[in-house]
Formats: C-alpha cells, sequence, structure tokens
C-alpha cells in the first residue's frame, strides 16, 4: 500500500454519506479524443522533532503524466496515467533518497446501445526504493549501510485487474548504483526487463466471484473517475478497485471549497477555478487498515480534475505536499482527458 500512496501518492464514511460509482455510472466519453499532458509538481517536506514539525519547501519534486491513445477499433481506446515523485538527496540533509513510480493503463470500450464507455482491464506497474524505517533515525541509518555498502534495494509490482480475476507479482531488485527520481532511466529499464526474466518474489490471484468489485479499476484510474464524478455532481462518491490481488474502497470522505486567497497566483492565472479540498480515504477490506490523503482539485476551468496540491502523511513523524508547478508543466492538452 505504501508504493500506490507514496507514487501519487489510496472505506469508511458517513452512513448514507456517499453515493458508489458502478460500471454502469461511469463518466461517459462523447468521442475517442487522442492526446496527453503533463504536469509537474515540487516537494515540501516536513519532520517532526518532538511536538513541533519543521519543514524545508524544494526538497524533491516529480510528475503526473495522462495520456489517451486510439485502441484497435473506433470504440476503443487506451489510457494512462503515470506518477512519479521522490526526494532529491541534494537538497535533504544525509542524502536521505527516496522515490516512487507508477504507471497504470486501462482499456476502454464504446459498445453499441450503451450510452457510458466501459473499462475493460487495468494493470499497474511500480517500483520503489525499499524502505522499512520507522522512525527518522531510522531512515539515516538506511542510508548510510546503503550507502556504505554500495547495495540499494527496489520493491517492484506488476498488478493486473481483469473482470473475472485480478493478479499481481512482487519482485525486489537489487542494484549498485543508488538512483534518484532526476535519473531513474537506466533503472526502469532493468525493472522492465526483469518482469520478462526474473520469476516473482511473490505472486497472487484474486478470483471476481461472488462479483466482489465490478469494473476492474486499479487505485489511479479509480481517483481519476472519482474526480470526475466530484467535478459534475458535487456529490461523495466511492469504488471497489483491486491492487496487489487485494480488494479496497476507496472513499471520498468530504469536500469544502478552497479560498481564493489561499491559491497561488500561477495557478489562477492558468485558469484554477472553484478549487475544492477533497478528503480520500483508502480501506483494505481484508486487513482493516486505512490510508487517508487530500487533493485540491479545480473543478472548472483549464485545470478542471487536475490535483493543485497533494497532501499525504506516510509516517507519524513525516508529511509530505506536493505543488503543482504550472512553469515547469505541458498543459495544452489536458481538456482532451477531462470532458
Amino acid at each position: 500500500m505504501r508504493l500506490q500512496i507514496l507514487i501519487l501518492l489510496h472505506a469508511l464514511i458517513l452512513p448514507g454519506f456517499h453515493q458508489a460509482v458502478m460500471p454502469q455510472e461511469a463518466m461517459p466519453v462523447k468521442a475517442c479524443q487522442v492526446g496527453s499532458a503533463q504536469y509537474s509538481y515540487r516537494l515540501r517536506g516536513e519532520v517532526r522533532l518532538l511536538l513541533l514539525w519543521f519543514g524545508r519547501n524544494n526538497v524533491g519534486g516529480g510528475h503526473i503524466g495522462f495520456s489517451r491513445n486510439q485502441g484497435s477499433s473506433e470504440s476503443t481506446w487506451n489510457e494512462e496515467i503515470e506518477v512519479f515523485f521522490g526526494s532529491d538527496p541534494e537538497r535533504i540533509p544525509n542524502r536521505i533518497n527516496r522515490w516512487g513510480y507508477g504507471r497504470e493503463t486501462s482499456q476502454w470500450i464504446q459498445e453499441a446501445r450503451n450510452p457510458v464507455p466501459r473499462l475493460v482491464e487495468s494493470e499497474f506497474q511500480g517500483i520503489m526504493r525499499h524502505s522499512t524505517e520507522s522512525s527518522l533515525d531510522e531512515a539515516l541509518d538506511e542510508t548510510r549501510q546503503a550507502n556504505d555498502s554500495g547495495r540499494f534495494l527496489y520493491d517492484s509490482i506488476l498488478s493486473r485487474v481483469m473482470p473475472a480475476s485480478s493478479s499481481s507479482e512482487i519482485r525486489l531488485l537489487v542494484q549498485n548504483e543508488d538512483f534518484s527520481y532526476r535519473h531513474p532511466e537506466r533503472l526502469l529499464g532493468n525493472y522492465r526487463e526483469a518482469l520478462l526474466k526474473t520469476p516473482p518474489k511473490k505472486s497472487r490471484r484474486l478470483v471476481n466471484a461472488p462479483g466482489i468489485y465490478g469494473a476492474p479499476y486499479g487505485l489511479l484510474t479509480g481517483i481519476l473517475r472519482l474526480i470526475h464524478q466530484i467535478c459534475e455532481t458535487g456529490s461523495h462518491p466511492s469504488l471497489p478497485y483491486v491492487y496487489n490481488s487485494n480488494l479496497y474502497t476507496l472513499n471520498v470522505l468530504g469536500t469544502e471549497p478552497v479560498k481564493e486567497s489561499r491559491l497561488r497566483d500561477d495557478w489562477k492565472s492558468r485558469g484554477a477555478q472553484q478549487v475544492s479540498h477533497i478528503r480520500f480515504r483508502s480501506w483494505n477490506v481484508e486487513k482493516k487498515k486505512r490510508t487517508d490523503f487530500e487533493l485540491w482539485v479545480p473543478r472548472s476551468g483549464l485545470l478542471q480534475g487536475v490535483p493543485l496540491r497533494i497532501l499525504y502523511q506516510p509516517r507519524w513523524w513525516l508529511r509530505l505536499q506536493l505543488d503543482l508547478d504550472p512553469g515547469e508543466s505541458r498543459i495544452g492538452d489536458s481538456s482532451l482527458l477531462w470532458h
């Protein structure tokens, strides 16, 4: 679960306070318009020392990418969501290096006599720096040990969700180089090669019987659908999704408007309007564990549906805030992905 939330950084809410988004309620796509966009972010990190929080800006960053391409026929298309966030060891004391990458692809079809598209399947590929620390001191110790030994560990996952079942594969990659989020290309190449040549360390399968989940959503595709629902109706929706062959429920706990005075000028100048602060909760149905995160999302304008701010607290001693940097983003085709 750490992997999927860090790269994007995903149910319990008040009874009757949500509306389930089942496959037949997916937001309609009028036509298969193709396009792409990429949004860059800057990271602020805060650590807790005793009772106080101490933070620093620009200690890392990353991007979210969206694309839609035509499928094998006029009625099918493929969507891709890519997330990549991490710390910059050059700007962090003791060079703590933590980052994660995820890419979720989904296939869609517009069937005859059905006004809404149907999700056919989804697949998530992810990799992140291996970490087990439960405190800042342990994070520093792990960093020193890896640097001294020249042995760097990375966790990877391949998670597929189909209508009838889902499957997942976990691999541990051992590298002799400390890759950062700024220069991951060789590591990502090694990861893709490992998917073909290295047997998984663990594998799981979940049979969708008797219909424990509806459409085959993964986490990133699920977040995108809920954002669409919020922007269109203002409701508090939820949906089931599958990650690592585990069933989760993704819920919107609540939304509230963000005051214009709290918005950055470059966000407003690029078309951010009617921004909502959305609180999400991911609930692991089997393990009864929750993970909360928050997004600031414009409900209209050129940046409709694009997270302006991502807030997440992965550890009791660590808080992360990612802010959109419009000047470094490529947003020209973003409207193709939201309408």
